[in-house]
């Protein structure tokens, strides 16, 4: 039997722990669940952790900032640097693949932009 797993060993050493895909890919869990495989045992999914991190909920987290961001902006300069220091926080942990950080900060933004919604219905 032959299985091809995508990523393992990517990038050495160096990016055994900042390559959010060999963690995916080389962690024990993921290890356990080759061997069963590999010895013809059937796999079961276990439900996802409502907490665990999704690709689908994040795009559509980055869909809902850049949707609502400018209108928050709206030609505030204090806003537009506030906005400005998170994107890039927000970019920079994309960049670095450190997801989990990313979906942190893309959730702050989306309070920030919740926040002043909610003042406004108050006004």
């Amino acid at each position: 039997v032959l299985a091809n797993i995508f990523s393992w060993g990517i990038g050495g050493d160096a990016e055994r722990e900042r390559n959010f895909f060999r963690r995916a890919t080389e962690n024990q869990e993921a290890i356990a669940a080759y061997r069963k495989f590999l010895r013809g045992e059937k796999l079961v999914e276990r439900p996802r952790n409502a907490n665990a991190f999704s690709v689908t909920h994040f795009r559509q987290k980055i869909d809902t900032i850049q949707k609502r961001l400018p209108a928050w902006v709206n030609g505030m300069p204090a806003r537009a640097q506030q906005a400005q220091t998170m994107m890039e926080r927000l970019d920079h942990f994309i960049k670095t693949n450190n997801f989990r950080q990313a979906n942190d900060t893309a959730d702050e933004i989306l309070r920030l932009l919740q926040s002043d919604k909610e003042e406004t219905r108050r006004i």
